[in-house]
């Protein structure tokens, strides 16, 4: 449906320069409702709609599955390539919608976005750093300031710029801070963590996932606690698993933490079935990990770490049954299933640190 414009508002449009026609954008939520209203932000803290009737409401994003702009230019198409894998095409499609100065606030955070986030897949991590440092000046309260900051985190890990990742974080908070977030502090703690992990700084790294744990939200909070469970799992393997199994009992705990959840259990089980070369408890771990396959896979947006591992381990499991395996069939089912994993996770993340040496 096309909007309206009042006729009083026409002089000021045509004085302003060349819009596109508005169309509704459809906003899908999870209670199963479909809504048709313009989308007036798409901020940190939810989607400010200027419904049909006037009046302006917010979603809180737990709430939307889905939202499909109108008049949107070539984004649909780009969306479209970048859900099929073909980063390439998508990149290219995505510059041009970036670039539309007719296209809307929203539509244009869509692409600059989605652009930085096929550059960080294709492994152009400088290109990718450059799109999410222009995303953030640009948005700094936006929906993907979690997102965004995560990836430039992850984009300078990847170059084994550590100090580069503290550095694009302090001035990812200090923008957030600007445009009056918060809120994002308890997430910052948790991608300092994240820094420190992947330096191998496991006690450093358990601290600031505790800091998270105490001065976040709810869902800062669970992924606070997965956070540390990894930092103890190969010291207290135990402790570790109590809390896995914890939170894969939490129904609202975000998509990647149920993953991540499950993946920290896998890998229990998948020592331990390497060590006793026990062919049961390596099917438990593939199990395991298969739920971060096909049960908890990231929705468009959300981080995509734990799926990769999940993609990952889960050949590996697929390849050590195989070596247990005395039937030549089984043994060559069980092989092609583990290069099928792999190759999705090639197909999907090209660049992904868990396909190092693979």
């Amino acid at each position: 449906m096309t909007r309206r414009i009042p006729a009083g508002s026409i002089l000021a449009l045509v004085l302003a320069g060349p819009v596109l026609a508005q169309e509704d954008d459809v906003i899908r939520l999870k209670e199963g409702r479909t809504l048709k209203a313009t989308v007036v932000a798409a901020d940190y803290g939810g989607l400010v709609l200027q419904m049909q009737k006037g009046a302006q409401t917010t979603q809180p994003w737990k709430s939307v599955v889905s939202i499909e702009y109108g008049a949107a230019g070539d984004l649909p198409k780009a969306l479209e390539s970048f859900r099929a894998g073909n980063l390439a095409e998508a990149r290219t499609v995505l510059e041009g919608v970036a670039k539309d100065q007719k296209l809307r606030p929203v539509v244009r955070q869509e692409a600059l976005y989605h652009l930085a986030l096929a550059a960080q897949r294709l492994g152009d991590h400088d290109a990718a750093i450059e799109g999410y440092r222009e995303l953030l000046k640009a948005f700094p309260k936006g929906r993907y300031l979690r997102p965004a900051a995560e990836g430039l985190v992850e984009c300078h890990l990847a170059k084994k710029d550590a100090a580069g990742a503290g550095k694009a974080l302090d001035q990812a908070v200090a923008d957030a801070k600007g445009a009056g977030v918060e809120a994002f502090q308890g997430e910052v703690a948790l991608l300092r963590g994240h820094v420190l992990e992947a330096q191998g700084k496991l006690a450093e790294a358990k601290t600031a996932y505790e800091a998270a744990q105490k001065g976040g939200g709810p869902a800062v909070q669970i992924e606070a606690r997965l956070g540390v469970a990894r930092c103890i799992q190969q010291t207290s393997p135990s402790e570790a698993e109590k809390t896995y199994r914890e939170l894969v009992g939490e129904k609202d705990a975000p998509t990647h933490v149920l993953a991540g959840a499950w993946n920290g259990l896998g890998q229990l089980l998948l020592e331990d079935g390497k060590k006793t070369r026990n062919a049961e408890k390596l099917t438990d771990a593939l199990l395991a990990f298969l739920r971060g396959v096909v049960q908890y896979v990231p929705a468009r947006g959300e981080p995509t770490g734990e799926y990769e591992r999940a993609l990952a381990s889960s050949a590996q499991c697929f390849k050590f049954i195989a070596d247990l395996e005395q039937k030549a069939d089984r043994k060559r089912s069980f092989l092609d299933r583990s290069q099928q994993r792999l190759e999705q996770l090639r197909k999907e993340f090209p660049s992904s640190p868990y396909l190092s040496g693979k």
